[in-house]
């Protein structure tokens, strides 16, 4: 595919976290007999009980669609796609908010500078704003413990994208703001059906249809839920 790198490192954090590899492992035979335990982000603040907005900035991502997924997936309905509008983005809402890497974007009228993603490869990369508790864009001075801001920063200098690829960015990305870590690499994708799993794999290996795993698997949407006191 034109313009998409082969190595296919996808979405690393700004943080060089450190997750425990718990769960079980599969062989790569198209079907699941299980399911495995997401690792937890112990660093950043989930969304919040309260859910949030997720808007658009980048033109790519379908924030409609992720945000409904989440929201069937867990039983909710905490999150609100919103279009472009930022407002209210750390005030009065926490947010999920997709933006261009490399370039300032305004979040509630703020004018902040979304960092290049982790490598020339990386397809996206999560920042999170929240205050004084932590920050890695904006300086701190548009999220807040309460309402953090999640500033997805997708690398809009790949080109060629593939429809599967961005849903699955815009699905995935919303899992770490849910305190969801990347499936470690002794956990391999399954199928069931049509359905390939797990969400939360961001690489090729034991995944060889990586970037069409769109769905949570049930223990991916347990416990984000869980994890933020929905």
């Amino acid at each position: 595919m034109t313009g998409i790198l082969t190595n296919r490192v996808l979405f690393t954090l700004a943080l060089m976290l450190i997750v425990a590899a718990a769960g079980t492992h599969w062989m790569n035979t198209g079907t699941a007999s299980a399911d495995y335990l997401p690792p937890l982000l112990p660093d950043y603040l989930p969304i919040g009980p309260a859910g949030g907005n997720v808007p658009d900035l980048t033109g790519m991502i379908n924030e409609s669609d992720a945000a409904t997924k989440w929201n069937q997936w867990t039983g909710t309905n905490k999150l609100s796609a919103t279009g472009t509008s930022t407002s209210g983005c750390g005030t009065s809402k926490a947010c999920i908010v997709y933006s261009n890497d490399n370039q300032y974007s305004i979040f509630n009228g703020r004018l902040c500078y979304v960092p290049s993603t982790s490598t020339s490869a990386t397809w996206a990369t999560t920042f999170l704003d929240a205050g004084s508790y932590f920050s890695n864009v904006c300086a701190g001075l548009v999220g807040s413990a309460a309402r953090p801001v999640f500033v997805v920063a997708f690398n809009n200098e790949l080109t060629g994208w593939p429809s599967i690829w961005l849903t699955h960015i815009g699905r995935h990305e919303i899992g770490h703001a849910l305190k969801l870590g990347d499936a470690p690499s002794s956990v391999s994708c399954w199928t069931s059906g049509n359905t390939i799993y797990p969400l939360m794999k961001n690489n090729v290996v034991g995944c060889s249809s990586h970037g069409s795993n769109v769905t949570a698997s049930t223990n991916e949407a347990s416990y984000a839920k869980q994890r933020t006191g929905w």
